[in-house]
Order: C-alpha cells, then sequence, then structure tokens
C-alpha cells in the first residue's frame, strides 16, 4: 500500500493509528535549556507548535501537557536559528546518512524526506524525519515521478 496523501491524518487520529503501530519514546522529557520548539507527534501546519525562550519554558511545559492530555506525545528540538534563515532543506548526504540509520533499525522505506537545517556551527541536523508524507516534491526533477511510481511497482 501506497499513501498517496495523508494531510488529513491529523484529524482523524484514530484510524490513522489503527492502520499503522508508532513507537512512543520512554525516555523522559529533557530539561529546557535555550530556544526550544514543542510540537506534538502528530500534527499538520503547525497546529499545537511553539517556539520558547528561556522566560516562556512554563508556557512550553503546558503546551507538552496539553499534548499529552490529548492523548499525543509531545517533540521537544533545540530551536536553530538556521531556520529563520533558510527553512528546512533536504541535504542529499546527510540524508542518505539519516536514511542509512533508519534502515538498520527498521528496514529500507520505499520512500521518506529528510529535513535538515544546520546548528550554529554550520553542521546539518535532523529536523524531521517524513515517511509519512503526501509532498515529496516530484515535479521539481524530470522523470522523479515516474522513477516513484517504478519503485512501487517493484517493491
Amino acid at each position: 500500500m501506497v499513501i498517496r496523501s495523508a494531510w488529513d491524518y491529523s484529524r482523524r487520529i484514530e484510524e490513522f493509528l489503527a492502520w499503522c503501530a508508532f513507537v512512543g519514546p520512554g525516555d523522559p522529557l529533557p530539561e529546557l535549556r535555550g530556544e526550544v520548539v514543542v510540537k506534538p507527534n502528530v500534527s499538520a501546519g503547525a497546529r499545537d507548535t511553539g517556539r520558547f525562550g528561556p522566560a516562556t519554558h512554563g508556557e512550553a511545559l503546558a503546551l507538552i501537557e496539553r499534548i499529552r492530555a490529548s492523548g499525543r506525545v509531545a517533540i521537544v528540538q533545540a530551536y536553530l536559528a538556521d531556520v529563520d534563515r533558510g527553512g528546512e532543506t533536504a541535504l542529499r548526504e546527510f540524508a542518505e546518512g539519516v536514511l542509512a540509520e533508519v534502515a538498520e533499525r527498521f528496514g529500507t522505506p520505499l520512500y521518506a524526506r529528510v529535513d535538515v537545517a544546520h546548528d550554529d556551527e554550520g553542521v546539518p541536523v535532523l529536523m524531521e524525519l517524513e515517511a509519512i508524507e503526501p509532498c515529496l516534491y516530484l515535479d521539481l526533477v524530470p522523470g522523479a515521478a515516474e522513477r516513484f511510481a517504478r519503485a512501487v511497482l517493484t517493491s
């Protein structure tokens, strides 16, 4: 099965979770330091997402509790200023390393999108791994849609 569009999954979470299984982190939440971004693990369109500095860590913790109270898992990321400057980008070499790690742990995915930003030293860091993503930007590279269709047919 190939998911063509999953943008409504955040509004139909029970149906979505019945279709797949998530492995939630069992680790305690990290101590909040500096600027952070808090978001749910299941969301779209930046819903229930916020950026918080040290003075507003209490608000960040409140958002984490609201996310958890709704039955979701909160993700806490260090805020990277590069997102303001360049957004999240896909860098091929770094992305291939991330996908190699995923393949080692879970098997090789048919498709995924790796979103990357740079830390303060310019080193690429993983922002998100989108394994269920409706936008693979197939229109940006000639022949990409055809190669994707062939990969689906041969998988």
